[in-house]
């Protein structure tokens, strides 16, 4: 499975790699560099909107995927284009769509207390961080990213 290093510019893009199960990096304050050295070392391709950062890359020879356009849709049907990724949820390594961890299932009794007002009574299915401890469950949200992953995929 490709792991990516995502630019400043990419912040969504970054959130639905991971609710893919993506392994993917974002760079909201380090220096290029930084994202060049950590991408050339753990072969990760890097998404950019930086023509700058794109020259960067294939200067040094790290795998690069430029992006002339802003819609979310369109980065994923591009990258799945080029056989970078597959629109298919993951159930078997879910991310952390902030942070990058890895989630775990977890019993709703353990979380109860950290939950929104009235979430314990609606959902049964919860997962926690390992790195970050964010607590997720299948919310009304995701009628929103289920309708653009499948139009990412062309269904």
């Amino acid at each position: 499975m490709n792991k990516f290093y995502l630019d400043a510019m990419l912040g969504k893009l970054a959130h639905f790699l991971r609710i893919l199960g993506y392994d993917a990096i974002y760079r909201y304050n380090g220096t290029v560099a930084k994202m060049l050295f950590v991408a050339a070392k753990d072969n990760r391709i890097i998404l950019t909107r930086s023509k700058r950062v794109y020259n960067m890359a294939m200067g040094i020879g790290v795998k690069v995927c430029y992006f002339s356009f802003v819609d979310i849709v369109k980065q994923l049907q591009y990258l799945q284009h080029k056989s970078l990724i597959k629109i298919e949820l993951n159930p078997s390594n879910p991310r952390c769509s902030e942070c990058n961890g890895t989630l775990k299932k977890v019993d709703k009794a353990q979380i109860i207390n950290l939950l929104p007002e009235g979430t314990a009574q609606q959902y049964n299915d919860f997962w926690q961080c390992t790195s970050c401890k964010r607590i997720y469950w299948v919310g009304q949200h995701w009628e929103d990213i289920r309708k653009k992953l499948k139009q990412a995929s062309g269904e």
